[in-house]
């Protein structure tokens, strides 16, 4: 067995810091030890009194769109593991059954990326909502997503957006199953493309990002966020709303759960860096959209408060071509997403907008904890994965593309200066990234995460 001593570290849990060694071997920590004991390893890693957090679970990513999904497997692993990312979870599109694709998502994972990789199920039609008690039996998928925006011209890349309908039978579905979550990309589509036409003729070339904010306003995110909580509530199911942009959003989950407690939030490190008045133009069209600055400060607090659960990314491949044209036509995702979740939160930690036993808790602890992860990915303890981030804190990065070790060749984070970086990345105990270099000469690769339905979503 080949060992690693990490030596000189303090230990980050969302219950507070130690000062420990700890070692590794087979992938896991073998042990966590007192700071003053050097045990013999094969290899000794000095963290020169560094943080060192449980790698970071990026819930939401979206390869393959504008490369293979085994390029993008590689690719955006290396992305990944640049940020601290050392699991995430891809939404699995099918345009029929997700038995149709499920066997080559999981070679191409097993033969091209770097880190762990789960899958959401997306649900598009009626024959994946019928099988969803079988999809979670047999390919152990614990989470399904309804998109209610893909609906019209604003449809695309194999996604269907479902009505009420079939989203409350979908909800019906998962509740038949213990430990597992229904998902929703939230906003009112039949609100945003009754005004489409006469927005366009009026700017028809317009690249102007806030054109997209005005477009698709607050409050019909805001509408669908309540909607979907009712509906959950009537199925008896756990429900996420992911990628929260609007401030208001953690403020309606909490008077939900009142009276009904099983309801979570995600956000995305774009929702708390970025704004729709930022000179971004087409390369900052997302769904849903880039908002005010006002919008970033209110999600900051309930990071804090604790009214936000975990962070995602809503991370995309693109290439340039897929923004091109005027914001009408440009391809509506971001790029650099999973390499941004822990330098934004460790610049929020640095200007004491949240703390660092916080960050772990959004980053780490909830998301294993929500999506059955937990305790192998959760924590620094004995037995868990050795997943692990030594982090810099006092580093200073002005974003580029080459910064960020992506497939995509430009970023929305470009020129945009933060303080935190992750100065080693550890994945199953072996080092593959480390002050700004990716480890390209590894042959390690991840496997397909399995969730646990023993461990129903609960904080």
């Amino acid at each position: 067995m080949t060992t690693t001593a990490i030596v000189n570290g303090v230990i980050v849990k969302s219950s507070g810091r130690t000062r420990a060694t700890l070692l590794i071997g087979e992938g896991r920590i073998q042990a966590v030890l007192s700071p003053d004991q050097r045990p013999a390893a094969d290899t000794t890693i000095d963290a020169d009194g560094r943080y060192i957090i449980p790698g970071v679970i990026d819930a939401h990513v979206h390869l393959a769109i504008s490369q293979t999904f085994e390029d993008s497997c590689l690719s955006e692993s290396r992305a990944a593991v640049t940020g601290g990312v050392t699991s995430m979870i891809h939404y699995l599109i099918s345009g029929s059954s997700y038995f149709d694709v499920y066997e080559a998502h999981e070679r191409a994972v097993n033969s091209h990326s770097l880190i762990d990789v789960a899958f959401h199920g997306l649900v598009t039609n009626d024959l994946q909502v019928a099988e969803i008690p079988r999809a979670v039996d047999e390919l152990n998928i614990t989470s399904f997503k309804f998109h209610m925006a893909m609906k019209g011209v604003e449809a695309g890349y194999g996604i269907k957006g479902v009505d009420d309908g079939m989203m409350f039978e979908g909800m019906l579905q998962i509740a038949s199953r213990a430990g597992v979550l229904a998902l929703a990309h939230t906003e009112n589509i039949d609100v945003i493309l009754r005004f489409r036409e006469r927005m366009v003729r009026e700017n028809p070339d317009s690249k102007d990002l806030s054109l997209w904010r005005k477009y698709r306003p607050a409050f019909t995110e805001e509408e669908a966020i309540v909607r979907c909580i009712k509906l959950a509530e009537a199925a008896n199911v756990p429900f996420g709303v992911i990628h929260n942009s609007v401030g208001t959003g953690p403020r309606l989950l909490a008077e939900g759960k009142v009276r009904y407690p099983r309801l979570y939030m995600e956000t995305c490190p774009q929702f708390l860096l970025l704004n729709a008045d930022m000179p971004l133009g087409t390369i900052g069209k997302m769904n849903p959209p880039l908002r005010f600055a006002s919008d970033s400060d209110a999600l900051w607090a309930a990071i804090a408060n604790r009214q936000i659960d975990w962070m995602g990314s809503d991370h995309c491949d693109y290439d340039l071509e897929s923004k091109a044209g005027s914001i009408w036509e440009a391809g509506p995702g971001l790029v650099s997403g999973v390499q941004m979740i822990l330098p934004t939160l460790l610049d929020g930690v640095n200007k004491k907008k949240i703390t660092l036993e916080r960050l772990v808790a959004i980053t780490s602890e909830n998301t294993a904890k929500i999506f059955g992860f937990s305790p192998q990915k959760s924590t620094l303890d004995v037995g868990c994965d050795a997943d692990l981030v030594i982090l810099d804190m006092d580093r200073e990065v002005t974003i580029d593309r080459e910064t960020l070790n992506g497939f995509s060749p430009f970023t929305p984070y470009a020129g945009i200066k933060v303080k935190g970086w992750p100065r080693t990345t550890i994945v199953k105990g072996e080092v593959l990234y480390d002050r700004g270099q990716v480890n390209d000469l590894t042959q390690h690769r991840g496997s397909v995460l399995r969730q646990d339905r023993l461990n129903p979503p609960n904080l």
